[in-house]
């Protein structure tokens, strides 16, 4: 899996060169590489800095015009964070999870982005399906869930209510 991202300015592991915006130049960049993880610290303004931390960039190469010369690092986050972000939507819209505070249970949310991932996978193979309808995605929640749950009530109305074994 690769990962693109920015990193919070208040970690303790990130280098205090690395943090200083006030003392480079506007678009100037520093790299820092590992085995298998580059960061990079971008100035796009005055007193400002970017970080944001690659699994799948293992150079220093910059791109754009002259005086806007970003690292490829920036241009791929920007041309992909809006795909997060339309994912996060669609989660908080219809989410079969409930507020919690205990991070192992967090871990459950897989569970609504697998929906999200399993609604575009089946819009891009039955595209005209619900077309017309505005709640295309509650609709398929609602019979995925449904075809989910089916097995286990046909199962536990002939009579056998050990429900835990599967279908």
């Amino acid at each position: 899996m690769r990962v693109v991202g920015t990193v919070g300015k208040n970690k303790p592991e990130i280098l205090a060169l690395f943090l200083s915006g006030k003392q480079r130049c506007v678009h100037s960049s520093i790299f820092g590489f590992t085995n298998d993880l580059t960061l990079v610290s971008h100035v796009p303004a005055r007193n400002k800095t970017v970080i944001l931390n690659a699994s799948q960039h293992y150079d220093d190469t910059c791109m754009g015009e002259e005086k806007d010369h970003k690292p490829e690092i920036i241009m791929h986050y920007n041309a992909t964070k809006c795909e997060v972000d339309v994912l996060d939507k669609h989660v908080r819209e219809y989410t079969c999870m409930r507020s919690m505070t205990c991070w192992p249970l967090k871990l459950l949310n897989l569970n609504d982005d697998v929906c999200a991932n399993a609604f575009v996978l089946w819009m891009l193979k039955y595209p005209n399906c619900q077309k017309k309808k505005n709640n295309q995605r509650h609709l398929y929640l609602f019979s995925l869930g449904e075809e989910l749950v089916t097995p286990y009530i046909r199962r536990a109305d002939s009579g056998n209510n050990d429900t835990l074994t599967g279908p």
